[in-house]
């Protein structure tokens, strides 16, 4: 239908006839019946779908066009499509010398664009260390120097464009007042989000819950549904549960973040695996371990993309299934020792408790206590750290439960004294307060005190 417009419209155009006093001859030819003035919203609507299309073909033209005839942009989209793919040898080998190449041929608006990509890519290709983040820091320190020559540039293009208009201006004995750029920009919605969220992470405090609710207001107000801000909106609403999730208010929290992977399911985004495993989290610290198990399934393609991500959702998992007393499966994920030093020194003490934990709620508690002291012993080896010492502690309160365990009767003032020392303990943040193997302590202890 639109092609047969297109062309009655040509032919219309070759003879001279205008669409305003041949409408109805127009409207016969498309349609096969004499126009009528009822029908008119369906020509309307034809000639308006027509217009899209021609603006479409028209921007199309012109971005293909450009394309084709700046190679910094080929550059560019290159490493936007590696990135996508997560080709990542392929995409550290182009991008030094894409940045380059743009920074040389003075592209500075596209080599800012890649060194967002570059900085993208350092997030998704590591995990958080100090050394990490310091590369970090640097491609960022990098971007503002990029900045500095883009609007240095920018200003004197400004500056060249209002002395050519001020010099012919003057031809006409206009006088004109010195150009100038102001340094203090008007305030935007963008400029707003990215003030609001750098004052909630700024903070020597934590993340601020306040000044990321600010953030989240700011964006979701722009008027903008392309692909790239809508990551940003999805992204607000995440590091607003985030700073509920770090201030342990983890219903707030679990309500964002139920809100953000019901944003990218409604606006078609990639779901973040970081999203998944916080949502999950903070379902286990709310003790609702069936949902967070079945979360973690419902993602397992995303989350099993990442070697390091795929970790870290597996000793997840395992300690869903240990709360779910679910032993045998747990068991079975449970990585052999071989397997297990491919792990971080981190996720292997994780896996060594929940080891524990297995034997003590099958009952076997000898096997328990074999290896929980075969750990307590691998930890006195360690050199001493702040979270070598909090693991020495804990290990010791779960020695002295199974040992409690294991005599012939439970002594109630026993239950009652490690109880305690076990809360001081966590009062004095010489056990971490809020960890999977902390969380299964405290449920054996409150078991045992209310029986």
């Amino acid at each position: 239908m639109l092609h047969a417009l297109y062309n009655i419209l040509v032919e219309f155009e070759k003879k001279g006839k205008t669409l305003y006093r041949s409408k109805s001859l127009a409207f016969e030819r498309l349609y096969g019946r004499p126009y009528s003035s009822k029908e008119d919203y369906l020509f309307r609507s034809e000639c308006r779908a027509l217009a899209n299309k021609l603006e479409q073909f028209l921007a199309q033209r012109a971005h293909q066009q450009d394309f084709e005839q700046n190679r910094h942009r080929q550059a560019l989209r290159l490493l936007e499509a590696l990135a996508e793919r997560q080709l990542w040898p392929e995409f550290n080998s182009c991008y030094e010398k894409s940045r380059t190449a743009a920074l040389r041929a003075c592209e500075f608006e596209i080599a800012l664009a890649m060194e967002r990509v570059y900085v993208k890519s350092l997030s998704a290709t590591s995990v958080p260390s100090a050394l990490t983040l310091q590369q970090m820091l640097d491609a960022l320190s990098q971007s503002g120097q990029t900045l500095q020559q883009f609007f240095s540039a920018t200003r004197s293009w400004l500056l060249a464009m209002h002395a050519v208009a001020t010099h012919y201006l003057q031809q006409y004995g206009v006088k004109t007042n010195e150009f100038s750029v102001p340094l203090e920009a008007p305030e935007n919605l963008l400029s707003r989000y990215f003030d609001a969220k750098a004052r909630a992470f700024g903070s020597p405090h934590g993340v601020q819950s306040v000044a990321a609710e600010q953030a989240l207001e700011a964006i979701m107000l722009l008027e903008n549904e392309t692909p790239k801000f809508l990551y940003e909106k999805m992204s607000a609403i995440v590091n607003l549960g985030l700073a509920y999730m770090l201030n342990a208010e983890y219903e707030q929290a679990q309500a964002r973040y139920a809100q953000a992977i019901s944003f990218c399911n409604q606006h078609h985004l990639v779901l973040d695996p970081g999203l998944v495993l916080n949502s999950v989290s903070v379902q286990m610290k709310l003790g609702h371990y069936l949902p967070a198990f079945q979360l973690l399934k419902a993602h397992w393609h995303i989350l099993s993309k990442t070697e390091t991500v795929w970790q870290r959702a597996q000793v997840m998992q395992v300690f869903c299934l240990v709360f779910l007393n679910r032993c045998d499966e747990a068991q079975q994920l449970i990585p052999t020792p071989k397997v297990s030093t491919k792990h971080s020194e981190f996720l292997r003490r994780y896996y060594r408790y929940a080891q524990i934990a297995i034997y003590y709620q099958v009952r076997d508690y000898d096997a328990a206590l074999s290896e929980a002291e075969a750990f307590a012993k691998y930890l006195r080896r360690r050199i001493k750290s702040s979270s070598v010492a909090e693991d020495r502690k804990l290990i010791n309160l779960y020695i002295r439960l199974i040992k409690m365990r294991m005599r012939p009767a439970l002594r109630k003032h026993a239950v009652c004294a490690l109880a305690q020392e076990f809360e001081t303990a966590l009062a004095t943040h010489k056990v971490q307060s809020d960890t999977y193997p902390t969380a299964w302590l405290k449920r054996e202890l409150e078991k045992l005190s209310s029986d």
